[in-house]
């Protein structure tokens, strides 16, 4: 796992693009987080001078060189509010890049699923396997809110979904990683199910040698991510799993956000998401479903 200098800077607006079901693309100008960061962290900010407590963010994509990345976000509360109507060349109090990221050395195939505002870290990992070039991945993305960015036919292959399977996010396409889009809706080139079944339905078609060189590596709603820890069990497939929590202070001081962490001798720590993850294995989180094995 990573670790990194978290830092304090001033993040200019450079612009938010809105889309449906309130969610928002935002893109602040922070150059030393934009630098240092890792797919899997994130990075707290202050909303608003009208707030003095910060939110956390996931980081979905960035430009070293050009000092910027971007989040997404969803108009939910308050802070979320006063972060939509900030207008672009406002400046924002900034602390990142926070965390523990996802760790992908040794494996030849990664299965990346993101669901709803889960969707960033797995798209910023995407980019990271991209410009890395050492593995294979394959990413299936859902939402019930509709999709925040431009949806492509895709030309890249990815079997064992039909013809009707073939939309695909537009930054995948550009970077050449097979992905396909699912939704619970009925909702034309999309895969129709959870993104678990998607998964289930990818795995259960490979060989037993294809599918041990996978590993999943998860974000989206809890619910989500506990399905996509039992599905990797079933195929005995490693698991990342980047848990979304509230957190207060984001930097391992108030415990908010602590959570309940089980090792591989079955002895139960509480750990905290901000610092100690958000990245975790998923036995770690959900040890029961792996001990009824």
């Amino acid at each position: 796992m990573n670790t990194t200098t978290v830092f304090v800077e001033q993040a200019r607006i450079l612009g938010q693009k809105f889309f449906a079901g309130q969610q928002i693309v935002m893109r602040l100008h922070a150059p030393n987080c934009a630098k240092s960061a890792a797919p899997g962290q994130f990075i707290h900010l202050r909303c608003s001078t009208e707030l003095a407590m910060r939110r956390p963010y996931a980081i979905m994509r960035v430009h070293r060189s050009a000092g910027w990345l971007e989040i997404l976000y969803r108009v939910v509360g308050r802070g979320s509010r006063l972060l939509s109507m900030q207008a672009v060349g406002q400046v924002l109090s900034s602390m990142g890049p926070i965390g523990h990221g996802f760790d992908v050395a040794g494996c030849r195939r990664p299965l990346l699923l993101g669901g709803g505002l889960g969707m960033p870290p797995i798209l910023f990992l995407a980019q990271q396997l991209h410009q890395q070039q050492s593995s294979k991945p394959l990413v299936l993305l859902a939402s019930e809110r509709g999709f925040p960015f431009c949806l492509l036919q895709s030309k890249l292959e990815f079997n064992g979904f039909s013809h009707a399977t073939h939309l695909n996010h537009q930054w995948l396409e550009r970077w050449g990683i097979a992905g396909r889009l699912c939704s619970q809706q009925p909702k034309h080139g999309c895969f129709q199910g959870s993104l678990t079944d998607m998964a289930e339905h990818y795995l259960a078609q490979l060989s037993d040698a294809m599918r041990r060189q996978h590993a999943l590596f998860v974000c989206g709603p809890t619910a989500m991510m506990q399905q996509a820890a039992a599905v990797a069990q079933r195929w005995q497939l490693d698991c990342q799993l980047c848990l979304e929590e509230f957190m207060a202070c984001a930097v391992g001081g108030c415990a908010a956000c602590a959570v309940e962490v089980t090792d591989r001798h079955g002895q139960k720590t509480m750990q905290r998401v901000c610092v100690d993850g958000p990245v975790f294995k998923a036995p770690e989180i959900y040890p029961q479903q792996h001990n009824d094995s």
